[in-house]
Formats: C-alpha cells, structure tokens, sequence
C-alpha cells in the first residue's frame, strides 16, 4: 500500500512531463508507417475484415484518471498528428465540453465504467441491474443529453 502511494504521490505530482516523449512517439510510428487508431476506428477495422498481416496499428487508449491538462494536451499533439484515439474519464474527471471537442475531432470520449464495476463488486453485486445501479450521479444521461456516444471500456 506505502509503495503504490508514492509511486501515486510521484507520477501525479513530481515526475516530469513524458509529453514531447508522446509526442516522438506517434511521429516514429508514422514513420515507420503505423495507423494510428482510436478503439473504435480499429474496431472497424476489424469489421472491414482486417486486420491485415503487412499493416501496422497503434491503437491509442487513454484513461483520464486525474490529471485532465495532460489529457488535453495529448489530445492537441494527437491532432497535429492527425490521430484518432478514445479516452476513458472518471467521475472526477468528466469535463463535458473537453469530451464534446473530443468526439467532434473524430475521437471518443466516454465514462471509464471501471467505477461502477468496483462499486457493485464491493456490494457483492453480479450485475449492473442487481446493483439497483444506473451509473454514479446519472453519467449516462448527463453524457446522452450533452449528445456524448456511451462507450463501454470496463478494466
């Protein structure tokens, strides 16, 4: 517990910013002639038929667990680079308008239900419905009535 608290401690405040890393790190994959992906726009790949032997993917998945700056600023490299990629907010992340700008940049942005999941599995639940749950402070009609796509990530 001591340990992955100041590993916590050190990433969220005193560790220094892997940005400009990020940021060679998707141009080194269009580079050497990476897709770049979103979870979803690799999902239609996989629909399309794919994925195909000789391409290359990276899918770009993002959990925004506290530090939503960072998140907007992966975001604006990501559209430099012309990269789609999902991200994953919590409860105390939301930032409706940030997810707005995200889904209409052609990415996604939804609810990390990870949330609801460790809820229900702390009550000893087997299910959403045993639960009595319809998300921690009605997430999923906020996200629908600010016209936000629910995506299901769980884990």
């Amino acid at each position: 517990m001591t340990r992955r608290f100041l590993w916590r401690l050190y990433s969220d405040f005193l560790m220094p910013s892997r940005l400009r890393l990020y940021e060679k790190l998707l141009e080194e994959a269009g580079d050497r002639g990476y897709e770049l992906h979103s979870v979803a726009s690799f999902w239609e790949v996989i629909k399309e038929g794919g994925p195909h032997t000789h391409a290359r993917y990276l899918i770009l998945r993002h959990d925004v667990d506290t530090d939503v700056r960072t998140a907007r600023a992966m975001f604006a490299i990501e559209q430099k680079r012309g990269a789609r990629a999902s991200y994953y907010f919590r409860l105390s992340t939301l930032d409706v308008p940030f997810m707005k700008s995200i889904h209409q940049a052609g990415s996604e942005a939804s609810y990390h239900y990870e949330e609801i999941a460790a809820f229900g599995k702390r009550r000893g639940c087997s299910g959403r419905e045993e639960a009595g749950l319809t998300m921690p402070g009605g997430v999923d009609e906020l996200l629908l009535q600010k016209g936000l796509p629910l995506l299901l990530m769980i884990g």
